[in-house]
Formats: C-alpha cells, structure tokens, sequence
C-alpha cells in the first residue's frame, strides 16, 4: 500500500528538532540518547504512531526541544513516573484513526502524558496558577487539554502559540470527546437549565390542553 500523504508535512517550524532515530550501521537498534533527566528518545518513539507501510520512511522523529523541557518539569513537580502515550503522529495515522490530520502532534508539537496523580497536579495547577504553571507558560507551552474523565487520565500539552494575554489555553475534554472548555460544567447549572426546559414543556402543554378542552 503507497501512502496518500507524505510520513513528515512540510510546515514543521524550523525550531522543531529531527532526531536520527537508528544507530548507523553496522550497529542496530534505536539510539540511545536522554533528551532529559528522566525522558529517552527510545520512549518517545516508542509512543509515536505510523502506519505499517511508513515505517520504512520511519529513520527521523521531530521533536520540539519545548516537550522534554516541559515533560521533565511535570515530572519533578509530580515525584512519579511519567508516561509517554502519544508522541508524534503521521498524517496517515490520523486519517486511519479518522481524524483531520491536523493536530500537532503531526508537526512534532505535542505529547500527551499519563501517570498517577498527574491529571490532579495539572488541574491544581492550571487552576491556581502556581509555579509549575508560570514555568510551563515560561517555557512555552500554549495548550493543555485535560483528559480527567478517560481510561488511564491524561493530559494533552503542546507549543502552539499561547493566548493573546499570554496564558495557556486550558480545555477540559468529557469521556466522548465533548470539549466543556476552560471549566468543568457546574451541575447545579445543569439542572437548572433542564427544569426551565421542562417548565416550559409542561406550560405550552397545558395550555393546549386547555384550549382544545374547551372546544
């Protein structure tokens, strides 16, 4: 099978980085390299995802230098174990996984992130804007989707540009995919909006079945 689109879109920035990702021969095997601490280019491609038919392409990875910055901060702030579930992304992969092939992750922009405690660390901290957050917005993360309500909590972060007031565009997204945005919805609000529905519902048939009781 040919691959409709190219395994690396050409609008990757320039501040991306490429990482050779085999050793040169004779040797075998992935580089051995730490691009933090605590984080390795064998994790990082071990958590991307290309088509089978890409694969032999598959010798490079993009990396913004951003992410292993930002990750390893998470990590320190956490006192855990980090794991990487999704790094980089071809085009191929998303329009398999029926997506628009537009995410960032296809540019090398984006990690998402799981491990225990780590959903609460960031709510904590996109919340009250603490330290861990003014570093992450320092450093140059623009986004953080939070995945509180999924299998495994995770957290989605990447470096496209922040908000005009120069804060870190936080969303929620709901176990379907529903993005509630900045704050989780209020339940009370929830109920309040469907008692007004009912009310309503309830006015318009009474007053029908008066009038046609009259007739």
């Amino acid at each position: 099978m040919n691959p409709i689109q190219p395994l690396f879109r050409q609008e990757i920035p320039n501040n991306v980085e490429w990482h050779e990702i085999y050793l040169p021969l004779p040797y075998d095997g992935v580089v051995k390299r730490d691009l933090s601490k605590n984080f390795t280019l064998q994790e990082v491609v071990k958590a991307s995802f290309v088509r089978g038919f890409e694969k032999p392409e598959f010798t490079k990875i993009p990396i913004d230098p951003i992410l292993p910055k930002a990750a390893q901060l998470i990590r320190d702030a956490l006192g855990k174990p980090i794991r990487l579930g999704s790094t980089f992304r071809s085009m191929e992969w998303e329009f398999y996984k029926k997506r628009p092939g537009t995410s960032r992750h296809t540019y090398g922009m984006a990690w998402d992130l799981n491990g225990e405690g780590l959903v609460d660390l960031i709510i904590e901290a996109t919340n009250s804007k603490n330290d861990l957050y003014k570093q992450l917005r320092q450093l140059g993360i623009g986004f953080i989707r939070i995945y509180e309500d999924h299998a495994g909590n995770f957290i989605h972060m990447d470096t496209r540009p922040q908000l005009a007031s120069g804060e870190i565009h936080v969303t929620y997204e709901k176990k379907k995919g529903e993005s509630i945005g900045w704050q989780k919805v209020d339940f009370w609000a929830t109920v309040a909006v469907f008692l007004t529905i009912a009310t309503t519902v309830w006015q318009v048939g009474k007053f029908l079945y008066n009038k046609f009781k009259k007739k």
